[in-house]
């Protein structure tokens, strides 16, 4: 074998031409990359962090990212109700990795209310002015952090809706309390990028429901960049009477329901689609058996996409849906106030049960949602 000096040996990367067939190659690999490896391939060498610091770069790297949804489990401490890190976790059931949002300058250890297109919306209530909260919008990959200005004051606690991004663009809904002559309400305002203040969209809207963990945390779907959640009946807590939307264009939709619900029931997204999942039971005779029942919404009309039955389980709420394809991972809340957490696999009717999950966070209230791993900033791009 020839001797190879260290200077013959190492391959001089930097000067290699800025076009030709090696940066072609280069371009169609490195956005494969998970966004964590990605980060760090910007200190192999200048020709790399140049590619990766292209503005296009985190468009084309989130778009190979779609193809591989994962699912970010947020554990809050029942004693502190704080959570320090997110795990993520892959459609298997296995933990893959897990990332420290304390480190995260200006990011609270707590309150990570969603994620859309890999980027988180913190969300943290002022101790010193009642009813104020403070938002921030972060990628726990690039440490990039958004801090937006403080809503309008509101009458009660406000309720933070949701983080939707566009092509260039994200849009965070909030609501707030607004109490004149005995009467309470609600209306919604929202926050673009570009912007510098929020702006009232619409007065006297239904409120989310909240996380049961955390209030500060909402219920809702977001589905094709449009905000979905359940209207609730006052008189029968937890039993929807239809669902209302705010799209894009900030127009508040209207939906009715695929039929009665139960009050075990849920907002998410499908294949694509809004849907619902309910738990069908007769309290009343604990030993029949539960049918879990999921409706898609297409084109303007519920369709049946699963009803499958199991074995009683002493359900209390499902605290958290979360779609893979044709599976769907579940945390549900049973009556002695302990997690199950399953997969559901919506073709073949079955459940796998993740003991391991219920181990890990014994200590813990978890809630997930939908994530996929991104270099996107704030800005969109």
């Amino acid at each position: 074998m020839a001797d190879m000096t260290p200077d013959c040996s190492r391959l001089q990367i930097d000067d290699v031409p800025r076009i030709g067939h090696i940066e072609e190659i280069m371009v169609n690999i490195l956005p494969r990359l998970p966004a964590k490896t990605a980060v760090k391939c910007k200190t192999v060498c200048k020709f790399w962090s140049r590619l990766i610091s292209e503005p296009e770069f985190p468009t084309l790297h989130l778009k190979h990212s779609k193809n591989n949804p994962k699912c970010v489990l947020c554990p809050y401490s029942r004693e502190t109700a704080a959570a320090s890190h997110l795990y993520i976790m892959e459609g298997n059931g296995e933990i893959s990795q897990s990332i420290q949002i304390s480190g995260i300058e200006n990011i609270p250890s707590s309150d990570i209310s969603c994620s859309s297109k890999g980027l988180f919306l913190s969300v943290e209530e002022d101790t010193h002015k009642m009813n104020m909260v403070h938002l921030r919008i972060f990628n726990p990959y690039t440490r990039d952090v958004l801090q937006l200005p403080l809503g309008t004051r509101s009458a009660a606690l406000p309720c933070v809706g949701a983080l939707i991004t566009g092509n260039n663009e994200f849009k965070v809904f909030r609501f707030y309390g607004v109490s004149s002559h005995r009467n309470f309400s609600y209306k919604c305002e929202v926050f673009a990028s570009g912007s510098t203040s929020w702006r009232t969209i619409s007065n006297y809207v239904e409120i989310l429901s909240r996380h049961p963990w955390h209030q500060l945390c909402p219920r809702y779907a977001n589905v094709d960049e449009s905000l979905y959640w359940f209207v609730n009946c006052l008189s029968n807590p937890g039993v929807p009477l239809c669902i209302l939307s705010i799209n894009q264009n900030e127009e508040v939709i209207e939906i009715r329901l695929p039929g009665r619900l139960s009050p075990i029931n849920f907002l998410f997204e499908f294949e694509g689609c809004l849907a619902v999942l309910h738990v069908v039971h007769n309290f009343m005779h604990s030993d029949e058996p539960m049918h879990l029942e999921i409706f898609k919404y297409v084109n303007d009309s519920w369709h049946l996409r699963s009803r499958v039955e199991f074995e009683p389980k002493p359900i209390c709420q499902v605290n958290s849906v979360v779609a893979y394809k044709n599976e769907m991972f579940f945390i549900v809340r049973l009556e002695d106030n302990s997690l199950w957490y399953v997969i559901f696999n919506a073709d073949k009717g079955t459940f796998t049960t993740l003991d391991h999950l219920s181990e890990r966070f014994a200590r813990f209230a978890p809630f997930a949602f939908p994530f996929v791993e991104s270099l996107l900033k704030w800005s969109g791009a």
